[in-house]
Order: C-alpha cells, then sequence, then structure tokens
C-alpha cells in the first residue's frame, strides 16, 4: 500500500470555470471577478492538506471483485482526501451565501479530481510497466463498498472515517481502476 501526504494540488481558474459554466451560473454576475476566484483558489491550496492511500489487488481477490470496475488483470483501490483544513475552508466558503455554496462546491469537486489525478497517474505508471493499460475511473459511493475500501486500505491514516454513510472528512473520495492487458484494450486478440 503506498500512502502519500502533502503532495501539492493545483486547482486551476478555468476547472471553476468550466464548473460554473456546466452550472449556469455566471461567476461575473454573482460577483465573483477572475481575480476574486483566483483569491479564492489560493486559500484553497494553502488549507488543502491532500492524502491519498491506493494498493493494487489480484483480480482473482474474491472478497474484493464487487470493487473492481470490470474484469481485468487487476485493479486498484485509491482512497483521496483534501483534508479537515480544507473541509472547514469549503464549510466557511458555504456558509457565506447561495452563489458561495456553489462555488465551494466546484472548488471541492477540483481538489478531489486533481488529487485523483495524482493518484491515477502513479498507478499508470505501474500499470505500463506491467503493459496494462487502466480503465476509466470508477467512483465507490455505497456504504458496503466504503467500508471494504476503508478496511483495506486503513483510512485511518490519512484520517478518514465512514460516519452515516458517507466519508468524512467530506472531501474524500473512493475510487477503484482495473488494469486490463494493453493487447485486450486495444481490441487484441493475441
Amino acid at each position: 500500500m503506498r500512502k502519500i501526504i502533502g503532495f501539492r494540488i493545483d486547482i486551476k481558474p478555468w476547472q471553476i470555470e468550466r464548473r460554473a459554466k456546466k452550472a449556469r451560473l455566471n461567476l461575473d454576475e454573482e460577483g465573483f471577478s477572475p481575480e476574486a476566484v483566483e483569491t479564492l483558489l489560493a486559500k484553497a491550496r494553502q488549507a488543502a492538506v491532500p492524502a491519498v492511500l491506493y494498493e493494487t489487488f489480484p483480480a482473482a481477490a474474491p472478497e474484493l471483485a464487487k470493487l473492481s470496475p470490470l474484469p481485468g488483470l487487476a485493479f486498484s483501490l485509491i482512497l483521496a482526501t483534501a483534508g479537515e483544513p480544507f473541509e472547514r475552508f469549503v464549510e466557511t466558503l458555504r456558509s457565506e451565501g447561495a452563489a458561495h455554496e456553489a462555488l465551494a462546491a466546484f472548488i471541492e469537486e477540483a481538489a478531489l479530481d486533481e488529487i485523483l489525478r495524482f493518484a491515477t497517474g502513479l498507478i499508470s505508471e505501474d500499470a505500463g510497466k506491467e503493459a496494462c493499460a487502466l480503465s476509466p475511473l470508477s467512483a465507490l459511493t455505497d456504504e458496503d463498498s466504503l467500508r471494504a475500501v476503508l478496511s483495506k486500505l486503513d483510512g485511518n491514516k490519512i484520517a478518514v472515517k465512514l460516519s452515516g454513510g458517507r466519508l468524512q472528512p467530506r472531501p474524500s473520495r473512493a475510487a477503484s481502476l482495473a488494469w486490463i492487458s494493453k493487447s485486450k484494450a486495444k481490441g487484441k486478440t493475441s
């Protein structure tokens, strides 16, 4: 199992703008100029204490088979969090009104996406050495799956726990990736 804590995440303004546009929220009309968004992102980066746990399991592990997104040679489980200080930052931002609440959600999503991207990049390097490609990331959200991930990866190592069917601290996510033979990933039969 690999545990990495305190790496740098870089949440970019375009990530927030894209989410706002998709939600049909005009940031300028809501009082969030590009400079204001960048200021909030700087505070978010400072508050974040990103941490990730991941491990790869053989496909033959029957007790974990339900966690694999699809059949493959192996699969990796990832547990990621932005940390409690980041959670406090996001909650403070949410409490400032409806527009701030939406912006807080966009920042939280972008931070978690960056943390998962970091972990996926490391797993991809390992998979490449084994002549494998990775399936798309599959989020694990049901309580049984979350409990299994926390147990297998020992979520306490990065202060992540299950409370009320959700991961705590709130900006946390569990996911899995299947390792697929590159020849099969490209549709070859040999």
